[in-house]
């Protein structure tokens, strides 16, 4: 265990899956973040991730694939991209030194790795270099309870949009309750900028459950014909579903001016029992 000016870290080994695997777990304030095999870097044990791999082997992009993680954590999707996909061009924004310090020494991330770090704040990371294109860019630096509030707004997925070639996806994951009041206003937000906008319950049963993650899809480019891509990870939420659940939330749209994040995100608190 170890405290930064962020965050207090912990890791620990444990088995996870069906059948089991050794991996080391990464624990950020009280979320479990990552979960990272030491057997395999192409491991991947949380569904959202699964759905990033989906959607990343089966939409085709040109040229080699370019990465920009904002966020680091455990560092398990961009290892395993560098793993899966030899010369992609992989960039982590991590604010916390520390959490990449971990992610280096204590969560299997290969010290030869050719995954290029910047420590800072995502959002003044996009500001002061405006001219990178990457043709993804992840968007996992929300935790349920502590989202930076801006990166959700209206600016901020500007400045994504305006760091994505032409056929590429900004793939975001959140946490919300059935109630969706964030994910409703965040898929919103996402649409002002981008003119088409997915969402991936990583769970079916959503609509009934208390808690559930989700993947927000920006893209440049309509989506319809790769719904058949996801396995088991997640399934597109149908387009019907999409228009009932923005028709029967409030019309919040997240602005610089006007970003009630954590509002919206009472309950997933409420929910969770504090």
């Amino acid at each position: 265990m170890t405290e930064t000016d962020y965050f207090c870290i912990r890791w620990y080994d444990a088995k996870v899956g069906t059948p089991e695997e050794n991996v080391r777990v990464l624990v950020l304030d009280h979320l479990i973040h990552s979960y990272n095999s030491l057997e395999s870097n192409l491991s991947l044990k949380y569904a959202y991730e699964r759905s990033y791999a989906d959607l990343m082997e089966n939409i085709p992009v040109d040229g080699p694939k370019r990465l920009l993680a904002l966020g680091g954590g455990g560092y398990t999707f961009p290892r395993y991209v560098e793993a899966k996909y030899p010369g992609s061009d992989v960039h982590v924004i991590e604010i916390d030194p520390g959490v990449t310090d971990v992610a280096l020494n204590h969560m299997g991330l290969p010290p030869d790795t050719q995954i290029r770090t910047t420590n800072m704040d995502a959002r003044q990371y996009l500001q002061t270099n405006p001219g990178e294109r990457y043709n993804f860019v992840l968007g996992d630096a929300f935790n349920d309870y502590s989202v930076p509030f801006h990166l959700t707004t209206e600016e901020f997925t500007q400045l994504v949009y305006d760091h994505l070639t032409d056929d590429g996806m900004y793939l975001a994951n959140i946490i919300d309750t059935n109630t969706a009041g964030f994910l409703s206003a965040y898929a919103r937000t996402i649409n002002q900028v981008f003119p088409y906008v997915y969402i991936i319950p990583n769970i079916p049963a959503w609509k009934t459950n208390t808690r559930s993650t989700f993947v927000i899809v920006g893209s440049k480019r309509p989506l319809d014909e790769y719904y058949a891509v996801l396995g088991p990870s997640g399934q597109w939420m149908p387009r019907a579903e999409y228009e009932a659940l923005l028709r029967d939330t409030p019309p919040t749209i997240l602005t610089d001016n006007y970003v009630p994040t954590d509002n919206l995100l009472a309950p997933v608190f409420a929910a969770s029992g504090f």
